[in-house]
């Protein structure tokens, strides 16, 4: 990856949003989230099933979620939310994603492109029953105050502001379970079926401490929280914590100054693009010197040894590809 963005120094801003930016990066493979499922809700699934979701700005210009997905059988739907702060909408803004959802999968699945966009359409006036996931969402709480865990309920029907259950009277329900995340509130079983959730909570854990401890200080706010990032990863190192993740220069990055998650997946594609640019540039060149060589009546071996040279190929390398053009 281009390091340009990792060698920046040190007048770049605080990441205010690091626990969000950091937990998306974490959670972004099939494996850690098998983990963080399992270790939430006590229930498996294989990280082969598992599809992976990027509902961001799904519906709407900056709204982001923070970790879906769904079973490749289509049978369940997980989204995951990291809240720092109370937010009284959560199961509203759960439905909407859900729903958004659903019409993507009928889109993507029934022949839509950007001419044609009838995929769902089609289907949901149909008089066939369409079959659509069970969905589970979860609020995944590490905000500055202790909550209890609860579930957490639509709110948004008039006259009925105080449900705490299912009501026969209420014909749209939506249910939310609310965890809390913060490090001391983890079980041990949580803590051995996610190290990943571990790390993250114990992060954040150690920081909020190193911070609080520094604030009065005379180094200015961004010097502050750096040290006590600084700090708060190597008492990670110590505990055998996010020890995969803590040397990478897009991570510390991330916790450390204002690098988004969204930055660190258009810096990955830029890298891709220009990866995949050099890539033809040279494969365009292999091939006009093995036409050229070849008219011009070279054997095989002598345009295979020119290749060698001239592209800092292995001799496997060199014939796969005399076979490919020639």
């Amino acid at each position: 990856m281009n390091d340009d963005y990792f060698n920046q120094n040190n007048e770049m801003k605080y990441n205010k949003k690091y626990k969000d930016t950091s937990f998306k990066y974490l959670f972004n493979n099939e494996q850690e989230i098998s983990n963080l499922y399992k270790a939430i809700t006590e229930k498996y699934i294989n990280p082969n099933d598992i599809q992976l979701e990027n509902l961001d700005s799904l519906v709407i210009a900056d709204w982001c979620n923070d970790v879906s997905f769904r079973t490749k059988d289509n049978s369940v739907v997980i989204l995951f939310e990291q809240q720092s702060s109370k937010c009284s909408n959560m199961t509203i803004r759960c439905l909407v994603y859900y729903t958004n959802l659903i019409q993507r999968f009928y889109n993507e699945n029934y022949g839509a492109d950007d001419e044609n966009k009838n995929g769902f359409k089609d289907k949901i006036y149909s008089s066939t029953v369409l079959k659509v996931p069970k969905p589970e969402f979860y609020v995944l709480y590490i905000g500055k105050n202790d909550i209890n865990n609860q579930e957490l309920f639509t709110e948004h029907n008039k006259n009925f502001e105080a449900v705490t259950s299912f009501s026969d009277d209420i014909f749209l329900q939506v249910r939310v379970k609310n965890i809390d995340i913060h490090y001391n509130k983890l079980s041990t079983q949580q803590i051995q079926q996610s190290n990943t959730l571990a790390g993250y909570s114990y992060i954040i854990q150690q920081y909020e401490m190193y911070d609080k401890k520094l604030k009065f200080s005379i180094i200015d706010d961004n010097a502050r929280r750096r040290i006590a990032m600084t700090k708060a990863i190597e008492d990670c190192r110590k505990k055998s914590y996010l020890l995969d993740y803590l040397d990478r220069k897009e991570f510390k990055t991330m916790v450390q100054k204002d690098f988004t998650f969204e930055d660190y997946c258009r810096v990955k594609a830029e890298d891709s693009r220009r990866e995949g640019l050099q890539e033809g540039l040279q494969q365009g060149g292999i091939k006009t010197l093995i036409l050229d060589n070849l008219e011009e009546g070279f054997t095989k071996e002598k345009i295979v040894s020119k290749l060698q040279k001239r592209f800092q190929l292995t001799q496997e390398q060199a014939e796969q590809y005399f076979e490919q053009f020639s």
